[in-house]
């Protein structure tokens, strides 16, 4: 709406022409005070659009806070899911290693025990068969060594083997070892 344009078309005694000039002042000058405003940012629409503004922006920063928070206690609450299946998987395979363990020591110490009662020490060994052949000669030649080497030596009794109580403390000792893996 433009007033200046209008004004200058009408006839400058009329009483609607001193109304209209009136109201032309009195529109014009509120038209500067609200430019006035509006440079010194005082305005009432523009401070209502900015308050309105800034409240929007607070909501929507508290409610990415908000979401974050939560973003960061579902990331916490997996992370100590995770962590305690970690580690009950790991006191499972400590305790299948442990078991595995304990059962292979008892299978050594069940052979061991086996080969202990089905030792014999003392006495020789079952195949103890003669050192050398004897060759058949021929009647007239004589013989390629004296008669003292023709005699088959026999062993000894093993005089270094171990005692009963020395295999006993043995034995103790691997018992011992065992209970301290278990």
């Amino acid at each position: 709406m433009s007033f200046v344009g209008d004004m200058e078309n009408l006839p400058p005694n009329n009483v609607e022409n001193t109304y209209m000039r009136r109201f032309y002042h009195q529109k014009h000058a509120e038209l500067e005070f609200e430019m006035q405003s509006l440079r010194e940012l005082k305005h009432p629409e523009y401070a209502s659009t900015i308050q309105m503004l800034e409240e929007q922006f607070r909501t929507e920063l508290e409610a990415e806070e908000i979401s974050d928070q939560l973003e960061k206690e579902r990331i916490e609450e997996q992370y100590e899911r995770e962590k305690e299946a970690a580690e009950r998987e790991l006191e499972e395979r400590l305790t299948e290693l442990m078991e595995a363990m304990i059962q292979e020591c008892e299978e050594q110490k069940k052979k061991i025990d086996h080969e202990f009662h089905n030792s014999d020490i003392s006495s020789t060994p079952a195949n103890d068969f003669p050192s050398k052949k004897s060759l058949r000669r021929r009647p007239n030649e004589p013989t390629p060594y004296g008669e003292k080497h023709m005699h088959a030596k026999t062993r000894p009794n093993i005089a270094d083997a171990l005692t009963d109580q020395e295999i006993q403390e043995d034995l103790l000792l691997l018992e011992e070892a065992e209970l301290k893996c278990a």
